[in-house]
């Protein structure tokens, strides 16, 4: 670990850096969403009827339909694994640019907490 806070990382160093993101008993923000979004956003009935889908990430089959799900804002299709890596980068789908979870950025920027007496005289404190 301390190997790699004195050097530049590379592309050889994502294997590396996964495994340790796994051995951490906190959960990652991108895995987190996955986990929400999937309980959140069922796909609709007509996803399981459509006769061939393709996932906008990967580009690849979504042969089992249960190993994929369809966005809400733009009806577009994604394997489940393939989602957790869209939030890695970013909060919009691949070949529309659509929002996949709206308030995303901005839950990102709301205080934890309020402003009250004590933050304040803090705040003036320094």
């Amino acid at each position: 670990m301390e190997e790699l806070q004195t050097r530049e990382l590379g592309p050889e160093d994502y294997d590396l850096l996964l495994s340790l993101e796994q051995k951490q008993s906190m959960i990652t923000l991108h895995r987190w969403l996955f986990m929400g979004f999937e309980k959140a956003f069922k796909p609709p009935d007509a996803y399981f009827t459509y006769a061939k889908v393709y996932c906008v990430f990967c580009e690849a089959e979504i042969v089992d339909r249960q190993t994929g799900t369809q966005f809400k804002q733009c009806d577009h299709n994604i394997h489940k694994a393939c989602l957790e890596d869209i939030f890695r980068t970013k909060n919009e789908c691949n070949l529309c640019n659509a929002k996949i979870l709206l308030g995303y950025q901005k839950c990102l920027t709301i205080p934890k907490m309020a402003p009250n007496k004590v933050t304040k005289r803090k705040a003036t404190i320094d």
